[in-house]
């Protein structure tokens, strides 16, 4: 029964760790590669594994808490303190449920509470049935630990309680059919096979479900994005087409007055004129690139930066989006802008630094440096969410991502934090471009 023992203890490990998996993926945010990903699992399943040879309880539960805290630390954005008290709460349900099928079995078949431990048929009944229970109780505590889409958990997630409760149901009926009757090796392996089948089947149906839930919700957010952004271009677009009617009109109105300056021969109403001119061109819109669309953004930002206190320093004269339709510009620009407004406003002494430029004649960057009040963790270009994060939003920078993807683009963000700026730098690789400077 050595051969039994092994397997049953080698599908044990995997569906535990399949579990911590499911939690960490569905309440965290993952930093690692999947690469990192699965090589840590690989080390996790071999260090779980070997702690078992020792056959102590003690060094098994230490173990199974340590594995989850490598796993859990390194791989997902955590505290070491949250990390410590999440892997806790793992460890306390995986032993109160372990407890609680022991102690049902005691109350249906008679026998000694760890009667499991010393025998294959109950332990290959029993197991899948404690890991069932145990990712019924992880799975709701994932779930509804989450604010965030609560109302639709608790509406969708209920029915697919009838697959895990029937199984147990089904393995309990399997346990007391066989407590009574001695197998045999081929019919316990093929028994083996089909228990393993059942807990994996559960734990599968439970991932899919989650990953089609996640998956909805992306294609929802990019539709709400895109829906954004398209309405964004519009605004833009007409405030543009308003700008250009209104320096015609300005255009004609200035040669009026400068022919009703010339014909007048009152020094109060010349005065007056010029003073009119001269505020109006103080307070009309600039130029700063040849791009209209570029225009209408940057000066939009200027003038709430100038409303907040905030200072702005633009330079985007050799700015080239030729090569980028507009509501991929207005995506990108739009967001770093507001992203950017919305962290330096929080400051004291708030500034933004914004430059386009061309290097080597054919890249086009775009570096944007913000004032931010709270530090920002950033690794391999994500953000760790936080309450007092404030450099950029996830949102944001998902349709900032998305534009630099399409065009083929790179991506930095950086935190500097001794003078507390952030800095967001996107290159492109500008197609068929031949400058002469």
């Amino acid at each position: 029964m050595k051969m039994v023992y092994t397997i049953c203890y080698a599908f044990i490990f995997l569906a535990e760790i399949l579990i911590s998996l499911f939690y960490f993926e569905n309440k965290f945010e993952r930093k690692s590669s999947k690469k990192f990903l699965l090589f840590s699992v690989v080390i996790v399943y071999v260090l779980l594994y070997l702690s078992r040879l020792l056959n102590l309880t003690l060094v098994n539960l230490i173990a199974f808490f340590a594995c989850n805290f490598f796993l859990l630390y390194f791989c997902y954005f955590i505290s070491v303190k949250s990390c410590i008290f999440h892997c806790s709460i793992l460890l306390i349900f995986m032993a109160i449920t372990e407890s609680i099928v022991m102690f049902v079995s005691t109350v249906l078949f008679g026998t000694d509470l760890f009667t499991c431990l010393d025998n294959s048929l109950s332990l290959i009944i029993q197991s899948p049935i404690s890991k069932l229970l145990y990712f019924l109780i992880i799975y709701f505590v994932s779930k509804f630990s989450i604010k965030e889409h609560k109302s639709e958990s608790y509406s969708l997630s209920i029915p697919l309680l009838v697959l895990p409760a029937s199984s147990i149901l089904l393995l309990y009926a399997v346990s007391y059919a066989l407590h009574n009757f001695d197998l045999e090796q081929k019919y316990m392996y093929l028994l083996i096979i089909s228990i393993v089948l059942l807990l994996f089947s559960n734990i599968a149906v439970f991932w899919v479900y989650e990953f089609t839930l996640k998956t909805q919700r992306h294609n929802m957010e990019l539709e709400y994005e895109r829906q954004k952004e398209k309405s964004t271009a519009e605004y833009y677009d007409l405030l543009n087409e308003q700008n250009e009617n209104s320096k015609i009109v300005m255009h004609d109105i200035k040669r009026h007055l400068n022919a009703i300056k010339s014909i007048s021969g009152d020094d109060a109403v010349t005065e007056y004129i010029d003073d009119f001119i001269e505020d109006f061109s103080v307070n009309k819109s600039v130029d700063y690139c040849n791009n209209p669309m570029v225009n209408s953004i940057v000066n939009r930002y200027k003038s709430v930066c100038d409303r907040l206190g905030v200072k702005m320093n633009i330079d985007i004269r050799r700015a080239d989006f030729g090569f980028m339709n507009q509501p991929d510009i207005t995506a990108l620009l739009d967001n770093l802008l507001e992203n950017a407004v919305e962290a330096a406003e929080n400051t004291e002494n708030g500034f933004i630094d914004f430059s386009v430029f061309v290097r080597k004649n054919k890249y086009l960057s775009i570096q944007l440096t913000n004032s931010v009040k709270n530090i920002v963790a950033v690794k391999n270009n994500r953000i760790a969410s936080s309450k007092k994060t404030d450099a950029i939003h996830g949102t944001g920078l998902k349709s900032i991502k998305r534009v630099v993807k399409k065009y083929d683009g790179e991506i930095n963000m950086k935190f500097n934090e001794d003078d507390m700026t952030f800095t967001s730098n996107v290159v492109f690789e500008i197609p068929q471009l031949n400058y002469e400077y």
